[in-house]
Formats: C-alpha cells, structure tokens, sequence
C-alpha cells in the first residue's frame, strides 16, 4: 500500500522476506527506489503519469534485492480514494518473472539461431540446385495452401527432403517438389473421418530404395542400403523429419517413382491438431 505520491506506507510479509528488508525501513520510501538505474527514469515516467492521471497501472522493471542480486519484476497498481472520491493511494502487488523473461530470452535466442541455420542451409542447398546443374521443379496444383503448421518446422521437413533428394539425384537431373490438396483419412483426426489437407511429394532421379526398406528409412541411424556408399550422412534427417510431421497430425511415406528414384509423400492437415508427443527441439536440429 502507498500514499498519493507512490510512498510506501505498507508492505506485506512475503515482500519483506523477498526483499531482506524491514516495515520501518520501507516506510516513506517509493516504490522505485530499488529500480536499477538504467530502468529508473522509464518507470519513473510511467508512475508519474499514473499519479498525474489516478489511473491503474502496469510496468515491467529490473529492481535489486538486498542481497545485491537484480530481478526482472512486473509492477501491478491501482488507485485507492475516500469516501469523496480524492485518491488517496495506490493498493499494488510486484510478481516477480525473471524466470519468464529468461525464458522469453531464450526463444528469442532460439529463433535467431534457426533463422542463421535456415540461411545457411538454403546457401547449401543452393551451392549444390548450382554445382551439379541439378534443376529443381516445382508444381503448385492447388490455388489455396494454406494450412495450419509450424513455419520453422515444416521449413526444415522440406529443407531436409530436399537435401536428401538432391545428393541422390545425379548431375544434369531434376527434383520435382509437388504441391496439392488431397484428404487426411485415420488416426491423426476422429476415427473414420476425412479432412482437408495438404500433400507435398519431393521426387528425386536417384537409385530409389529396395521395397523392404522403404519404411525403415525413417527409423533413427538407419539408410538404405542402396546409398549407403552415396552421398551418406546420419540416418537421422528423415527421423526427425517424421517426428515434426506427426507432431502436426500429419504422414509421411516413401516410395519409388517411374523414373527410377524416390518419393517422399508428405500429408499435413489443414486444420491444426492437438498432439501430446514433444518434438526436437531447436538445439536437436539435425538436417
């Protein structure tokens, strides 16, 4: 509790164990003062306004506590008058989110992180659709893609599908990337249901891979063995590919084209779907 002016006049228990302090040494003194000082003047202003105006407020501020360590705090306050209507005070409460602003940081940090690996793996990608002469096709059959997904994941499924395709594809060749609508029939939605949905097929002019391999190809650490002695890589791209496809609700497979390479069929629903299953996060990336 304050006066009219943001004094302290009262301060519960949980503020004074929080804080190290005392009652006798918060009285009088405003609310600001424990606010850091490159903070101060900004929330300053706020509150000023919120005297000026008698008006209830929110301010986000870094303040230090007695044992000298800084929190990021969230100051909620609103006006108290008498019985004539004159405000008399504020009545107020400061939740500490240090906790969230950290978190809040670290998506921040995250979503930069895959913006520069995006970059670079398009530069890839590119430096390969470049030294190879290897064309890339794409087909558009539906005038409405919209559907209801993680931009960033879904990026990276068709980023992976895409690398895979054109290490198997040989010099002077094309892949086709082939968008349409098409239904989502089974588990992902209610039993016995249809719903609208998106396919994407990535199609490559590689060796294909032998019929009894074509779903073990998306278990962890596992290629075909018609590219293992190829182009190679982890056996895990495809995996996590399928991981973030299902996480959506949606399907992949893999089969084998009339010309001789690999498709891989993606279904993803164009209404978004509620799953339980967690996906690779940002720093499990593998591409």
């Amino acid at each position: 509790m304050s006066d009219a002016d943001l004094n302290f006049e009262f301060v519960n228990r949980t503020w004074l164990e929080y804080t190290g302090t005392t009652q006798a040494g918060n009285a009088g003194r405003r609310r600001t003062e424990r606010v850091i000082d490159e903070d101060r003047d900004l929330v300053t202003g706020d509150i000023d306004r919120a005297v000026v105006d008698a008006a209830p407020f929110r301010i986000g501020f870094r303040f230090r506590r007695d044992d000298g360590s800084v929190r990021q705090g969230l100051f909620h306050g609103v006006p108290r008058h008498d019985a004539t209507g004159r405000l008399v005070g504020f009545a107020g409460t400061v939740v500490d989110v240090t906790a969230l602003s950290r978190s809040h940081d670290e998506l921040r940090r995250h979503r930069d992180e895959l913006e520069a690996t995006v970059q670079a793996r398009t530069a890839e990608l590119e430096a390969v659709s470049k030294e190879r002469d290897v064309r890339i096709g794409i087909q558009c059959r539906t005038a409405d893609t919209r559907a209801a997904f993680d931009p960033a994941r879904i990026a990276q499924v068709v980023r992976n599908l895409l690398s895979n395709a054109l290490k198997f594809t040989p010099a002077e060749r094309e892949v086709t990337v082939i968008v349409e609508s098409c239904d989502l029939a089974g588990a992902a939605v209610a039993p016995g249901a249809r719903s609208p949905a998106l396919r994407v097929t990535v199609s490559d002019e590689g060796v294909g891979i032998p019929d009894d391999e074509l779903e073990a190809v998306f278990d962890k650490f596992i290629q075909s063995s018609s590219t293992k002695s190829g182009a190679g890589g982890t056996g895990l791209g495809l995996a996590i590919t399928r991981e973030i496809v299902e996480q959506h609700g949606g399907r992949i497979h893999a089969r084998n084209n009339a010309r001789g390479g690999a498709d891989f069929v993606v279904v993803l629903p164009r209404d978004p779907v509620v799953v339980a299953q967690s996906v690779t996060g940002p720093g499990g990336n593998v591409e």
